[in-house]
């Protein structure tokens, strides 16, 4: 998960977006019995699916 004006990591939203869509195919090839979904919240709080 990831949200808006991140100050640990002060990038882009699409950098965000693509460090989220990373991340999410790292842990899915752990092969672990769990669905993984990649989420951002934006700065209104809204949770968006960035990746499944």
């Amino acid at each position: 998960m990831g949200h808006y004006d991140c100050a640990a990591n002060p990038v882009s939203d699409c950098e965000h977006f693509w460090d989220i869509a990373v991340s999410t195919c790292r842990i899915k090839s752990w092969g672990l019995p769990v669905r993984v979904v990649g989420l951002w919240v934006d700065k209104f709080g809204h949770v968006h699916v960035v990746s499944r």
